[in-house]
C-alpha cells in the first residue's frame, strides 16, 4: 500500500526536514515499511500487516511556493530512497505546503511516471492510498460519469483507480475548465466533494459485490488541507468518510515502533446543526441533558436544540427588551442524576436513556453523501419517527410546587444589569410553536447599573455572579427562595426584584435574625483585596470539593477566593476569558486573550500555577471557552477540559494528566462557547466524545470525536543517569537530553537579535519577551509578566519557603564587524559556543532557569514538555524563584526595570521572606579559576565637545587661520591621564574608600597566577616585551593590574566624533566631539561631575581659543559593594567549589572593573543581599567580536546555581 504525507505551517518549512530526515520519514518507509495491508488477490484478510515492504514504484511531491496559487509537482519512476534528484531538490527547496506520495502500485494499475501522485490540476494537488474495490468492472462507467475536463486529466495519469478517483472529485467540485480549477474553494464545499467521491466510488463498487475498498484520499488547494480515511471490508459494515481541514500533518502510517498492531483512526463526524445566518453570536453553551442542550446569543434568544435530532427544538426570547444572553447556568433538582444510566428506562426528565451515545450513522439525519449540511428549525412533524415519538413525551417533568427549588431544573441567564431564572420544563413543554412567550419564574436587576452580567456559576445556596462594573457578587438563592416566589406581581408570572448593591453591602453585616425580610440580604458582595480586579470580570468558576473560587479579569488577573474573602491574586498574562473547576481533579483551569492555558491546584492555591497546558504567547488565538466533562453517568472515560479558541480550534485535554488527547478544526469563525453532552467507551482506552461548539457567526456544530487515552502519556526521558551536566557525552553521568535541550534553546535565543539600543531591533525584542514567556511557562510552570522593561516569573508561591530572586537580561550590544561567523547564528566549535550574547547573558541565563527546573522535578525524570501533574505536585524546588529578566541593562537605563520590580511588589509578587539575589553577569580574571563579585566600579559619561565656526572650511583655503577644535579636543583629552594611564584631574582620586583587609587578601589570592604573559594575552599585547612601564617594572604586576581595575578610578574615551568625510577636497571640521568614561570606585557620582567639569574648563582656558567648550554628563551609575560574607555569598561559594571539584577556598572572591547600572538600585529595592556569580572566562570577548561561552562551563553553571538555591533553603 503507497505511502502519503501532507504538511501545512504558518512558516516554510525545508523538504529534507519532512521527506529525509525523520526516522518514519516517507523515503525511508519506501525501503522499510513496516505496516503494510497486503492487498493482493488471495491473500488472507488475516495476513494483513506484513513486515517489511517496499514501495517503489514511483513516488512524487508537490508544493506552493510563497504566496503562489500554482503548485510546483516533481514525479519520478526512481525508488524514492535512490533518486540523487528528490535529495538535491528537498535540501534547497523551503514550502509552506508540501504534499508528498509514495507508490506501490495496486491491481489494474500501470506503473510509469503518468501515474505517480500527486496529480495536479490548476491549484488543486491529489493523493490516494489504498484502492478501489472492483474498479475493473466499474472504471468505464465512472469514466463516463465525469465532465469533459476531468476526463482529460484522466486520460493524462494512465486512468488509474486513484486519478479516476481525482476526475470525480473535480466533477463534484463543478471544475469544467482550466479557470475553474485556478478559483479558491471554501473547505466545506471541498469537504462536500470528497464525501460525495467517497460515496460514489463505494455504490459504483457495491453493485459488482463485496470487495475490500481503501480510500485515503487527500486534496489541498495551497490554502488548506482536507483528508479522509475510508474503508469497507466484505465482513463488516462501511463506515462513514471523514475529513479534517487545515491538519497540521496527516501521514498514512503513524510514528510507532508497534510492528503489529494498526495505527488508530479517528472516527470524527461533524454536523452543523444551524445556518450562521439564523440568530445572532453565540456567547455560551449550556449541557441541560444527554441530548439537549441550549445557545445563548446577541439578539437576546435562547434557543434549544436535540442532538439526535440535529435542529432546534425552540426559540424563547430572553427579554422583551432583546439584551443580548451572555451566560447559562443549568442548575438540576436536587438529587437527580442529570442523565440517568439505566437502559431503556424513563429518566425523571421523561427522555429516554440510551445505553450508550448513539452512532452518527444511526442517530443524525444526513444526505446521502454523508455529507452534514446546515439545517434549519424543524418541527415535531419533519423529524423521524423513532425521535417524533420520543420529544411528544415531555423532556422535563415539571414541579408542581414551586415553594422549593430542589426538584426543579432551572436554567439562569444573564443579560445586561439583569438575571433571569427560569422553569426548564416549562421553557420545554411546547415545541409545537416555538414562538411562544415563556415568561421566566424570577429577574432580577441591580442599581446602580452594574453593566453587563458576564459570568455566572455556583449551586442554589450560592450563585456567584461577575459584572462588567469589576465586581463579584453572591447571591444566596436558596435562602429566598419561597419568599421571592410570595410576592405579588403585576404579571402573575415573573416577579422582579432589583438589588441595591449598596444597600446589599450594608445589609452583610445585619443580623441574620433581622424580623422583616429584605431580599437585598441575599446579595453578599465578595470582599476584594487592595489588589482586586480592575477590569471586566468575564469568567467565574467554584470547584465543589474545596469551595475555592475563581474569577478572571479583563485586567489580566486571575483571583481566588474561599470564604468569600479574595486570598490571592495572580497576574495571568493576558486578559483571562475563561476559567473552570473540576472536581475530580480538584483543579482550576484559566485561559486568557494569548492563547494560555494554566493549571491551578485547588488545594494550593497561594502557590501559583501548577502546569501550562498551551504555552500561547503574543499572536497566538484567544482562548475564549473552556468546558469540562467529569465523571458521572455519561462520562465512561477520564475527565476532560475543552477549549475554545478564537481561530476556531478545538481542543480536548485530559484533566487528570493534562495530556492533549485531541486538536481538531471547527472550521467556524471563532470557537465562542463550547459544552460536551457526553462520552462512552468504543473499546480498550477508545472513547467516544460528544462535544457541542458555537461561533460568533450564529453558527452551531455537533462533533462526534474519536479519543484515544492512555493511563499517561510520557514527554520525559525513559532513564535518568544522574542530574549533573558536564562537558563530554560520553562521560558516563551527563544528563545528555537536558544539556541538549540547553543548548538548542541557546541556539533559539541567540538568533532573536535584541540589540535594544537600537530602535529597528524593537520588534526582536518583543519577540524575546515573548519567546521567555513561554519558556518559562514550558520550563518551570511559571506565573510570568510581560512589561516595558523586560519579563518578570514567579515559581512557587509557598508562604512557608524563602524568596531568592535572580537577576539577568536579555539585550545584548550591537554585533558589530570582524567576526569569523554569523553572530546571530550560534556555532559549536572546539568546546565552546559561538554568537553574540551566549556568554553575557542568554547562556548564563539560561542556565538559571534549567537549575530551577532540575529541582522542581527532584529525582524524577526531566518533562520535556511542560510538567506532568503528578511530579509537579511535590515540588522538590526548596525555594520560591523570582526571575527579573532586564531588557535594557546594555544601554544603560534602569529606569523601567525599577519600576518593573515595583509594580510586582505591588502586586505580591515578591511576598515572602527574600534571602537572596543572584546575579549572572560578570567575568572571571582568566579563563581557569572560577570568580564570585563582590563588588563593580561605577561609571560617569561625558560628552567632551569643541564648537567652531558655522561650518566646515577647506583646509587648504583657509588652513592656519583659525584654531581648529579637534586641536583644541586632543589637548583637553591628553591632559587627563598621565604616559601611564594615571589619571591627573585634580580631586579625582578623592574620596576612594580605603583598602581593606578583606581587599587585600581577596587581591593577593588573584593575582598568584597573573604572569606578564597572561597579562599581555588579555591585553592584545603582541609581546611579553610589549606594553606599559609598570607591566615589566613591578615584582608583582598582577596585583598591580587588580588595583588598578578594582580599586583606583580610571579614565577612558570610548568614542570620538569625527566630521565628514567628503569624496573631493580635505575638510576642517567645525565642531568635535567624544565620550568620556570615568570609572569610578566608590566616590560621589556629584564630587566626580565637578573636579572632571573643572578640570576641563581650566585646561581650556589655557588655551585661549576662541572655539567653545561643551560639557554634557550623559550617564551616572553608582559603584556597587555587597558583603563577601553573606549568606547568598558563602552558599555560592560552597556550590561553585562543588560543582567545579575544588576546594571552597580557591573560589576566588573578586571585585570587577566594569558596571551594571541596575545592581546598587536592585539591591537597595529589594532589600537583600547579592552575589555575582561570574561563568564568563576572560577570553569570552564580552561585547567584542567572536564572543563565545565554554560548554564546560555552561553545564556546570547549572549545577553551580542548583546547588546555591539548596544550601540557601538549608540555611
Amino acid at each position: 500500500m503507497c505511502r502519503m504525507c501532507a504538511l501545512i505551517s504558518d512558516e516554510s518549512v525545508l523538504l529534507a526536514d519532512i521527506l529525509l530526515r525523520p526516522r518514519m520519514s516517507l523515503v525511508h518507509q519506501s525501503y522499510a515499511a513496516r505496516e503494510r495491508r497486503a492487498l493482493p488477490q488471495g491473500v488472507s484478510p488475516s495476513m494483513a500487516y506484513q513486515q517489511p515492504c517496499l514501495n517503489a514504484d514511483g513516488f512524487g511531491v508537490g508544493w506552493y511556493a510563497q504566496q503562489a496559487p500554482l503548485p510546483c509537482v516533481f514525479t519520478s519512476l526512481k525508488p524514492a530512497w535512490n533518486d540523487p534528484n528528490l535529495r538535491n531538490l528537498s535540501e534547497e527547496v523551503r514550502s509552506p505546503l508540501i504534499f508528498a506520495h509514495i507508490r506501490a502500485a495496486g491491481p489494474f494499475s500501470s506503473v510509469n511516471e503518468a501515474a505517480c501522485h500527486p496529480f495536479k490540476a490548476g491549484r488543486f494537488l491529489f493523493a490516494h492510498n489504498g484502492l478501489v474495490g472492483n474498479f475493473a468492472h466499474i472504471r468505464r462507467p465512472l469514466l463516463a460519469s465525469l465532465n469533459e475536463y476531468a476526463f482529460g486529466i484522466t486520460l493524462e495519469h494512465a486512468c488509474i483507480d486513484s486519478v479516476v478517483a481525482f476526475g470525480i472529485f473535480l466533477t463534484e467540485l463543478g471544475v469544467t475548465s482550466d479557470e475553474d480549477a485556478m478559483d479558491e474553494r471554501t473547505a466545506d464545499s471541498l469537504c462536500t466533494a470528497l464525501s460525495r467521491t467517497v460515496l460514489r466510488l463505494t455504490q459504483a463498487a457495491a453493485e459488482h459485490g463485496p470487495e475490500e475498498s481503501l480510500l485515503n484520499l487527500m486534496v489541498t488547494d495551497g490554502q488548506r488541507i482536507v483528508a479522509c480515511r475510508y474503508g469497507t471490508a466484505p465482513a463488516t459494515d462501511s463506515g462513514d468518510p471523514q475529513d479534517a481541514a487545515k491538519a497540521s500533518v496527516a501521514e498514512s502510517q503513524e510514528v510507532t515502533s508497534n510492528e503489529i498492531e494498526p495505527p488508530p483512526v479517528h472516527q470524527d463526524v461533524w454536523m452543523s446543526i444551524t445556518a450562521a445566518s439564523e440568530s445572532g453570536d453565540v456567547n455560551c453553551l449550556v449541557t441541560l441533558s444527554e441530548n439537549v442542550f441550549a445557545a445563548g446569543s446577541m439578539d437576546g434568544s435562547l434557543r434549544f436544540f436535540h442532538a439526535e435530532q440535529g435542529q432546534a427544538l425552540a426559540v424563547r426570547r430572553h427579554s422583551q427588551a432583546s439584551g443580548p444572553v451572555l451566560a447559562l447556568l443549568f442548575l438540576p433538582r436536587t438529587g437527580d442524576m442529570l442523565h440517568s444510566p439505566a437502559s431503556g428506562k424513563m429518566s425523571p426528565r421523561g427522555d429516554e436513556s440510551p445505553d450508550s451515545i448513539a452512532s452518527p450513522a444511526e442517530s443524525t439525519p444526513r444526505s446521502q453523501t454523508g455529507h452534514l449540511q446546515p439545517i434549519g428549525r424543524a418541527r415535531t412533524d419533519e423529524l423521524p419517527s423513532r425521535l417524533s415519538e420520543r420529544l411528544s413525551k415531555p423532556l422535563f417533568l415539571p414541579k408542581a410546587d414551586l415553594r422549593s427549588p430542589c426538584g426543579m431544573d432551572l436554567l439562569l441567564s444573564t443579560s445586561t444589569n439583569e438575571l433571569r431564572i427560569w422553569d426548564v420544563s416549562a421553557l420545554l413543554q411546547d415545541l409545537s410553536d416555538d414562538e411562544v412567550s415563556v415568561p421566566c419564574l424570577l429577574c432580577f436587576h441591580f442599581a446602580p447599573n452594574q453593566g453587563h452580567l458576564l459570568s455566572i456559576a455556583g449551586n442554589l445556596e450560592n450563585v456567584l455572579l461577575g459584572f462588567q462594573s469589576s465586581n463579584v457578587f453572591c447571591l444566596h438563592l436558596m435562602n429566598g427562595w419561597a419568599r421571592l416566589l410570595q410576592a405579588k406581581t403585576r404579571t402573575r408570572t415573573t416577579r422582579h426584584y432589583t438589588f441595591n448593591v449598596e444597600l446589599s453591602k450594608r445589609s452583610s453585616a445585619m443580623s441574620a435574625a433581622a424580623a422583616k425580610f429584605s431580599h437585598h440580604t441575599l446579595l453578599e458582595p465578595l470582599q476584594t483585596c487592595a489588589n482586586g480586579h480592575m477590569g471586566f470580570v468575564h469568567c467565574i468558576a467554584c470547584e465543589p470539593v474545596s469551595g475555592v473560587i475563581a474569577s478572571g479579569g479583563g485586567d489580566g488577573r486571575i483571583i481566588f477566593w474561599s470564604q468569600r474573602q479574595a486570598v490571592c491574586v495572580f497576574n495571568h498574562g493576558g486578559p483571562v476569558l475563561a476559567v473552570a473547576a473540576c472536581a475530580d481533579s480538584r483543579a482550576f483551569f484559566s485561559g486568557d486573550a494569548y492563547g494560555r492555558i494554566r493549571v491551578w491546584d485547588a488545594a494550593s492555591v497561594q502557590h501559583g500555577s501548577k502546569a501550562v497546558l498551551c504555552s500561547g504567547g503574543v499572536g497566538c488565538a484567544a482562548i475564549l471557552t473552556l468546558a469540562l466533562l467529569q465523571k458521572t453517568g455519561v462520562c465512561e472515560g477520564p475527565p476532560l477540559v475543552i477549549a475554545g479558541d478564537a481561530a476556531g480550534i478545538l481542543r480536548v485535554w485530559d484533566s487528570e494528566h493534562c495530556s492533549l488527547l485531541r486538536e481538531v478544526s471547527t472550521e467556524m469563525t471563532c470557537c465562542a462557547a463550547a459544552t460536551a453532552l457526553g462520552m462512552r467507551t468504543a473499546s480498550q482506552n477508545h472513547f467516544s466524545l460528544r462535544v457541542v461548539s458555537g461561533c460568533s457567526s450564529g453558527g452551531v456544530k455537533l462533533a462526534y470525536l474519536d479519543l484515544v487515552s492512555s493511563a499517561k502519556i510520557l514527554l520525559s526521558p525513559s532513564r535518568r543517569i544522574c542530574g549533573m551536566f558536564c562537558q563530554s557525552q560520553d562521560c558516563g553521568h551527563e544528563d545528555v537530553v537536558e544539556f541538549q535541550r540547553l543548548v538548542s534553546l541557546l541556539g533559539e535565543f541567540v538568533a532573536l537579535q535584541t540589540v535594544s539600543s537600537d530602535s529597528r531591533n524593537d520588534g526582536e525584542m518583543r519577540k524575546a519577551s515573548s519567546w521567555l514567556a513561554t519558556k518559562f511557562e514550558e520550563l518551570l510552570g511559571a506565573t510570568v509578566r510581560i512589561s516595558p522593561g523586560g519579563v518578570v516569573a514567579r515559581c512557587g508561591w509557598d508562604s512557608n519557603k524563602p524568596l531568592v530572586i535572580m537577576y539577568s537580561h536579555y539585550d545584548v550590544v550591537a554585533a558589530g564587524k570582524c567576526w569569523n561567523t554569523d553572530p546571530w547564528k550560534m556555532v559549536a566549535k572546539d568546546g565552546y559556543f559561538y554568537g553574540r550574547g551566549v556568554s553575557d547573558n542568554k547562556g548564563p541565563m539560561l542556565a538559571q532557569i534549567f537549575a530551577v527546573r532540575r529541582l522542581l522535578q527532584g529525582e524524577a525524570d526531566f518533562c520535556l514538555s511542560g510538567f506532568d501533574t503528578e511530579t509537579f505536585q511535590e515540588n522538590h524546588c526548596p525555594v520560591n524563584v523570582l526571575f527579573i529578566v532586564d531588557a535594557a541593562e546594555e544601554s544603560g537605563d534602569p529606569t523601567q526595570t525599577i519600576r518593573m520590580v515595583q509594580d510586582a511588589r505591588n502586586d505580591g509578587w515578591l511576598r515572602g521572606d527574600t534571602i537572596g539575589l543572584i546575579i549572572n553577569n560578570s567575568q572571571w580574571i582568566d579563563d581557569e579559576r572560577p570568580c564570585l563579585c563582590y563588588g563593580m566600579r561605577g561609571v560617569v559619561d561625558f560628552e567632551v565637545a569643541v564648537q567652531g565656526g558655522e561650518r566646515d572650511l577647506h583646509s587648504g583655503v583657509n588652513g592656519g587661520l583659525v584654531p581648529e577644535p579637534i586641536f583644541d579636543l586632543v589637548a583637553l583629552l591628553g591632559s587627563l591621564v598621565d604616559a601611564s594611564g594615571v589619571p591627573t584631574v585634580a580631586g579625582l582620586c578623592d574620596g576612594v574608600p580605603q583598602v581593606e583587609d578583606k581587599d587585600m587578601q581577596n587581591l593577593t589570592a588573584a593575582s598568584q597566577q597573573m604572569s606578564v604573559g597572561k597579562i599581555s594575552k588579555r591585553l592584545g599585547l603582541q609581546s611579553d616585551s610589549a606594553g606599559p612601564a609598570w607591566l615589566h617594572s613591578l615584582q608583582n604586576p598582577g596585583l598591580e593590574a587588580l588595583k588598578r581595575t578594582w580599586l583606583q578610578p580610571c579614565l577612558s574615551i570610548t568614542e570620538v566624533g569625527r566630521g565628514p568625510r567628503h569624496q573631493h577636497g580635505r575638510h576642517i571640521a567645525n565642531r568635535a566631539s567624544c565620550v568620556v568614561s570615568v570609572r569610578t570606585p566608590g566616590q560621589k557620582s556629584a564630587d566626580v561631575v565637578s573636579c572632571m567639569k573643572l578640570h576641563l574648563k581650566h585646561e581650556f582656558a589655557k588655551r585661549r581659543t576662541c572655539n567653545k567648550l561643551e560639557i554634557n554628563t550623559l550617564a551616572v551609575s553608582e559603584a556597587w559593594q555587597t558583603h563577601p560574607t553573606s549568606k547568598v555569598f558563602c552558599a555560592a561559594r560552597a556550590a561553585v567549589a562543588e560543582a567545579w571539584k575544588m576546594e571552597e577556598s580557591d573560589v576566588l572572591a573578586v571585585r570587577e572593573g566594569g558596571t551594571i547600572a541596575i545592581l546598587p538600585l536592585l539591591e537597595a529595592e529589594l532589600g537583600c543581599d547579592a552575589v555575582q556569580m561570574a561563568f564568563s572566562q576572560a577570553s569570552d570577548a564580552v561585547h567584542l567580536p567572536n564572543e563565545r561561552m565554554s560548554r564546560a562551563v555552561l553545564a556546570r553553571a547549572v549545577d553551580a546555581i542548583a546547588g546555591t538555591l539548596t544550601r540557601l533553603a538549608a540555611g
